[in-house]
Parts: structure tokens; C-alpha cells; sequence
């Protein structure tokens, strides 16, 4: 439901509408730039598409004025062109990373903060920024990292302040706890070993692992950060580890157990470098389970094999967010695809993992630079996006902030297989073309997934009807519209009506109810019940029927619609 079309805005040409912010909080003004000429218009905010403001934008402005808006997610369209704003009440209530990899003397701030403020990014990991990883911060102002890629503490500096003007957190690597090789002297009461004695190192002998818990290194390591901090101006830091060892030993024959390890020194963070934001690499989801009770800004795990499915993914970010109830989740899941596939089929793997992580409540780390795309875990290698594909990533991130509040609801529960599915029939999906829907993410079917969120219940459908597998680092082919598809709801009210909107269509389609149907009772855990049927757009990768709460009223009952059985 847009807002008041009366005097709609045209344009000559093809617009670009691109918030000043990649993130807002509710006191701050939001203003929108509008790249290209037009004709004036009225600018529509809308929230779930709901109608909540209409600017008046003069015939060819660059900027529109929106105010400060209440807390939430929002759809920003004029004159064809989209996009959208998120506002929020404290730092880190959302989290949208990205990173940036290029910080060489000649790197330029301004074309990477302009992309990320296309993707509403929060926060950018500034990767492998730092001198050395015992010593951080430069003696000169140009320098070579520890591979060898030139730097600029000028570079970095720029980005760092440019990004901030926009809204968002520059995060400085820090691995935790590696040092150089040749460091090895100065920190040899400190090194991990395996049963031998021998150091563990990586990289072919290029580093040496400290014990996280050693209070010398933790002193060091936070002035550090301290020092970074400070000289540097970044805003916080992501802290990177390895996954490995689980357990190691001293020289001294003292056992470290790596989990508690890394949370203590996690943990300290917050209180050696108070005013930083920062996040810990669970890599692998190790050791999530510990560090996700440390105070940090979003649990990140770092995905590798045997996380390979987008059932694997659904149980991760699950997991994390019950370890941390209201913290964001990042997920940094590398698609290597986009180095080995066709790129159609390597777009359709990210639409889908931005649509898997998304509907559970998580985010990816995916994005960076002016429109780069992360194959592995050396950021410097990266894929360059197309301007086509960067035009697509765009709407998809435009469509997750309009539905963040459905989306990234703190309080939001799945309730899958509650609702749908087995003797359950609050949700039930058909598709005409025979296909299957299921409750779990299998090659061949519609996957079915329901959220509760504080403003009504989620419906996600991914289709996965074309897929060979459920695999996420894997080629893609795009799915046919699906056709077709009846959504069943039992307990509705009789006029309710539902919202139906995906990425490829983000303006909300309402739906009214047709047919009702009668579920007999086939045993005794399950009951006779009356629902509506609702016809569906067609649907491509992703689509959310949407059912706000004051819908939802005891049994549904439809009038005189025609009934029909369902066995």
C-alpha cells in the first residue's frame, strides 16, 4: 500500500536514490540523495507498506529532507527509483558488514563509502590494515603489510572518517593471538606448543600462536588496540582468530583450553578499550559457545565445511542468537563459486544465502570496497562485481532494511514446525505444478519456514524446486516462477488479508482470501479445523507472506466461500 500518488514524481532518466547514512538513530535527520534529473514529485516512505510520510521534492534537487523518523525499517521510493533507511536506537541494535581490503597510498575513500551506503552497511572491516600483528600501528605513514600489499595509514585514516561522516564503524583487523615468527624470542614463555614442545605456527612457519590467556600478551595486546585506536581513529576492531588448536600446552606443561582462552581475552576487550565496538571470529563456530557470553557487538562465525548446507547454516545462526538473545548475528560464508561458475549461477548462490540467513535472523559478511565480493577468507583476493550484479545486490539489501523489522527482530522465534507441516495446520503451502513443500531445506521443494515476530507472523518461501542440492557454496540455477501456489491459514480472521512482497517485488501485494477448506481429523493430536486460501503471486528465489497480528482472531470462518476438503 504506497503513500499518495497525486503529483508523481518523473524523471527524464534512470534515478539513484542513496541515503546520507548507512544506518540512522532516531533523533538524526535523514536525508536522501537523489542522483540524476527529474521533474519533482512526492518522495513515499512506507513502512511494511504502510504509508508514513510524504516529502514534496522540488523539480531537480539532489537532496531530499525525510526528518528524523521513529525507530524501524523503511521502503524510500521516488520517480521509479527505490530504496530504504533503517533507524535504530543504540549502536549495534543491527549490524550490516562489509569490508574494505584496499588501503594502498593511492586507495580513494569516497567511491567505497558510496557503495556502502547503497548497501546500508553499519560496519567495515578494514582488512589486514595493520604493520605487523604484534605491533599495529606503522613507524612510517607508508608501509607494507605482512604479505607484502602497500599501505597508508593516510588511506586508512580517510576511509575511516569518510565512513564515519556516513554512519558507519570502521573495524581494524586484530588477529588475538598471533605474532611473527620472529617474535618467537621475545614471547617464547608465552607460545603455545603441541605435545612435543613444538610451536604452533601457521602459514608455513610465517606465524606463532601466543596462549590468549597469558596476562603479559593480554596487556600487550590491549594497549595495542589502545594505541590503534588513538593514532589510527578507528572505531573498533574484529577480532580475528584461527579455530584451532582446541587444546594446547605451555613450555611450562600447563593445559589451555582455547574456549575459555579466547572469551577471557575477548571479554577484556570491553574493558581495556571501553568506547570501541568490536566482534570475535568464531571460526567455524568455535568457540561460540563461550564467546557469545562476552560483550561484544554481533556473534560472527566464520563458515567452513562441515557447515555446508543451508540446513547447517539455519542451525548456526539459530544457535548463536540463543546464546545471545537480542545480539546480532554475522555469518562470513565465502562464495567461492563466483571464482569457478558461471556468474548467473554464482548471483542465484547469493541470492539465496542472503534469502537463508536473512530469514533466521542473520547477516552476511559478503560485501565491500565500491562493489567487490568476498570467494575466501584473504579479502585482498576478492571477485569485482559487474555493474549489472552490483545493481542487483543493491535492491536485495535495499529489500532487507525495508523488512528489517520483520526480519532482525530481536524477540523473533521460529516457530516452522510448530505451525506447518506433519498434523500442523496454522500453515499449510500447495503448489499446483505438484512440487512439494517442506519444513526442511531439500532439493526439490519449496522451502517453508515461520517466524514470530513482534509484528505479526512470517511466512518465508525459498524455492529451491530446481535445485540438485541444498549445498551453499555451490552453482544455482534460477528458479522458474513459481505459479500456482495456494497458502492455507487456519485461525485467521474471516476478512484477514495478507502481505505478500520479495526482493524482485518489494512493494507489499495484498491478498484477500478466496476458498476456505476443512482439515479432518486424521488422529488424535490433530483437530478439524476451517482455513482460508489465499492465491499467491508468483514466486521467484524469495518471497515473505506477511500476517500482521490484529489478523489473527481465534478460527477463521470465510462466509460463503466455497469449501473444499483437505485430506
Amino acid at each position: 500500500m504506497s503513500s499518495s500518488t497525486e503529483h508523481p514524481a518523473t524523471a527524464d532518466a534512470a534515478l539513484t536514490l542513496i541515503p546520507d547514512r548507512g544506518s540512522y538513530r532516531v533523533d538524526e535527520i535523514v536525508e536522501i540523495d537523489i542522483l540524476g534529473d527529474h521533474d519533482g514529485g512526492l518522495l513515499s516512505v512506507t513502512h511494511l507498506g504502510t504509508a508514513v510520510r510524504s516529502i514534496p521534492v522540488a523539480p531537480h534537487a539532489q537532496r531530499a529532507n525525510l526528518g528524523a523518523l521513529h525507530k524501524g525499517g523503511y521502503a524510500v521510493e521516488f520517480a521509479g527509483a527505490r530504496t530504504a533507511v533503517d533507524v535504530t536506537s543504540r549502536e549495534g541494535e543491527r549490524v550490516r558488514y562489509a569490508f574494505v581490503a584496499d588501503l594502498s597510498p593511492h586507495a580513494q575513500a569516497q567511491p567505497v563509502t558510496d557503495f556502502l551506503r547503497r548497501i546500508h552497511a553499519t560496519h567495515v572491516q578494514f582488512y589486514d590494515w595493520a604493520y605487523r600483528h604484534d605491533d599495529l600501528v606503522s613507524p612510517t605513514e607508508e608501509y607494507s603489510d605482512p604479505l607484502g600489499l602497500k599501505r597508508s595509514l593516510t588511506a586508512v585514516r580517510a576511509h575511516a572518517q569518510s565512513l564515519r561522516t556516513a554512519g558507519m564503524s570502521s573495524m581494524g583487523y586484530a588477529a588475538v593471538y598471533a605474532i611473527p615468527a620472529t617474535a618467537e624470542a621475545r614471547w617464547g614463555h608465552a607460545l603455545m606448543v603441541n605435545h612435543d614442545g613444538i610451536p604452533y605456527r601457521l602459514g608455513e612457519g610465517f606465524l606463532s600462536l601466543t596462549d590468549p590467556s597469558d596476562d603479559s600478551w593480554k596487556s600487550h595486546f590491549y594497549a595495542q588496540l589502545r594505541r590503534a585506536k588513538v593514532e589510527v581513529g578507528l572505531d573498533g576492531f574484529h577480532l580475528d582468530a584461527y579455530g584451532w588448536p582446541k587444546f594446547a600446552l605451555r613450555q611450562d606443561g600447563s593445559v589451555i583450553d582455547l574456549a575459555q582462552a579466547l572469551a577471557g581475552l575477548v571479554d577484556g576487550v570491553a574493558d581495556a578499550v571501553p568506547d570501541a565496538v568490536y566482534m570475535f571470529n568464531n571460526v567455524n563456530d568455535f568457540p561460540t559457545e563461550a564467546t557469545a557470553k562476552s560483550r561484544q557487538n554481533a556473534t560472527y562465525i566464520e563458515v567452513w565445511s562441515p557447515h555446508d548446507t543451508y540446513g547447517d547454516l539455519a542451525t548456526l545462526i539459530d544457535r548463536a542468537r540463543r546464546g545471545a538473545p537480542g545480539r546480532p548475528v554475522v555469518l562470513a560464508a565465502y562464495l567461492s563459486t563466483f571464482d569457478t561458475s558461471e556468474p548467473e549461477e554464482s548471483l542465484e548462490s547469493a541470492r539465496m544465502l542472503m534469502a537463508v540467513a536473512s530469514s533466521i535472523g542473520g547477516s552476511t559478511l559478503l560485501l565491500g570496497e565500491d562493489g567487490h565480493l568476498l570467494t575466501g577468507p584473504y579479502y585482498a583476493k576478492n571477485h569485482e562485481l559487474s555493474d549489472r550484479h552490483r545493481d542487483e545486490f543493491v535492491r536485495w539489501y535495499d529489500y532487507m532494511v525495508s523488512m528489517s523489522d520483520v526480519l532482525f527482530d530481536p524477540e523473533a522465534v521460529e516457530v516452522t514446525e510448530q505451525f506447518a507441516g506433519g498434523i500442523n495446520h496454522d500453515v499449510v503451502v500447495v503448489l499446483a505444478d505438484g512440487s512439494r513443500a517442506s519444513t526442511k531445506p531439500e532439493p526439490g521443494c519449496l522451502w517453508l519456514r515461520v517466524v514470530r515476530t513482534a509484528e505479526g507472523l512470517a511466512v518465508h518461501l525459498i524455492d529451491l524446486t530446481k535445485q540438485r542440492d541444498a549445498e551453499w557454496d555451490a552453482p544455482k540455477c534460477r528458479g522458474g516462477a513459481a505459479n500456482g501456489v495456494r497458502l492455507i491459514l487456519t485461525g485467521v480472521r474471516s476478512d484477514a488479508t495478507v502481505l505478500v512482497n520479495s526482493p524482485s517485488s518489494p512493494q507489499m501485494t495484498v491478498i484477500s482470501a478466496g476458498d476456505s477448506v476443512s482439515f479432518e481429523q486424521s488422529d488424535a493430536l490433530s483437530a478439524a479445523e476451517e482455513g482460508l486460501v489465499f492465491e499467491l503471486p508468483k514466486l521467484e528465489t524469495w518471497s515473505i507472506v506477511f500476517i500482521p497480528w490484529e489478523r489473527w482472531v481465534g478460527h477463521a470462518a470465510n462466509g460463503g466461500a466455497r469449501s473444499v476438503s483437505i485430506r
